[in-house]
């Protein structure tokens, strides 16, 4: 068994929680956001090699058996604010991380690397780049300062060999009027080819979000069967208070209902998957907005118990003067 804190790695045996080995990493100054808190949420492990992030955005791979560090690649830097707190994910021979930051006005990624060597085979800018589809949310050099973060593992289907990984609220967070227009692909979960780093679809949750509504929360992959067909379906409930049913093939919105009570920024979701908007923004005198800045659900994983066919999550009933 593999476990982390901050930059320390430990390696269990299971059936006693004797420790087996310890790596140590002292923790990293002048970092931000949750990076500045040192926080590691675990593992990947892929033949004899166990992988983590560090705080400032270092991949390590481990030898599983001793510990012992066999290579550490930087991938992102953490003078412009960069940071991690996920988990690495391990598909297909490629180590995909991700990053956080997004408050401090990063341009959000993730990235591919090679298991063995950790050289990187490809790298996906989660905010478009001038002249890409969905650049015009993104006047002058915003893009480059947009979020769209990727501070949550994501999760892969073996049969469709896509991942799933979901992506932070815009930057500046409570203020949109460097960034008129949806803000892609920010509060998004991306579709993506784990072998090219293309991406196959992407659907939003929160347009233009002014709420610090991160889409980060992991999504759930269930398959349904309905009157003799298996439907591929993905699953989450989201900051913004909203529980999603999402065909996981294409990105079609089949469905999205409250999952918290106290939830006033937007009236519902329409047929199309966009939010209905209450009409309240953030005003000097404060409004109240509910869910509030930590969002309806958190880092808290879900899960789905296929027997039931009940979802389960941690909801967040909370709400806060947005100014």
């Amino acid at each position: 068994m593999y476990v982390t804190s901050s930059n320390d790695c430990f390696a269990l045996d299971a059936r006693t929680g004797r420790v087996l080995w310890h790596y140590q990493r002292p923790v990293s100054s002048g970092l931000l956001d949750d990076a500045a808190a040192h926080k590691s949420r675990g593992v990947a492990v892929w033949r004899q090699f166990v992988y983590i992030e560090t705080d400032d955005a270092h991949l390590l791979c481990l030898d599983a058996r001793s510990g012992g560090l066999r290579w550490d690649v930087q991938y992102a830097d953490k003078t412009k604010h960069y940071g991690a707190t996920s988990a690495p994910l391990v598909v297909n021979a490629t180590v995909i991380v991700g990053t956080s930051g997004g408050d401090s006005g990063v341009r959000g990624f993730i990235e591919g690397r090679d298991a063995e060597t950790g050289k990187l085979k490809w790298h996906l800018w989660t905010i478009p780049g001038p002249g890409e589809f969905g650049s015009s949310s993104w006047p002058g050099d915003s893009y480059l300062h947009g979020g769209a973060t990727t501070w949550m593992p994501g999760t892969y289907d073996p049969e469709l060999d896509t991942l799933y990984w979901t992506t932070s609220n815009a930057a500046p967070d409570f203020v949109g009027d460097s960034r008129p227009g949806d803000d892609l692909y920010t509060a998004c979960v991306l579709a993506v080819d784990p072998n090219t780093g293309k991406l196959k679809w992407y659907f939003q949750f929160t347009p233009h979000d002014l709420f610090d509504y991160d889409a980060n929360e992991t999504p759930v992959l269930v398959d349904l069967k309905e009157n003799g067909t298996v439907r591929r379906l993905l699953l989450q409930a989201n900051r913004n208070g909203f529980f999603y049913v999402l065909d996981r093939t294409n990105g079609k919105f089949l469905k999205a209902t409250p999952f918290v009570e106290k939830l006033n920024w937007a009236k519902g979701v329409d047929t199309s998957g966009r939010p209905i908007l209450s009409g309240r923004v953030p005003t000097a005198h404060g409004t109240h907005i509910c869910p509030g800045i930590n969002g309806a659900a958190n880092w808290p994983s879900p899960s789905y118990n296929p027997n039931t066919r009940l979802f389960y999550v941690m909801a967040l009933e909370s709400c806060n003067l947005f100014l």
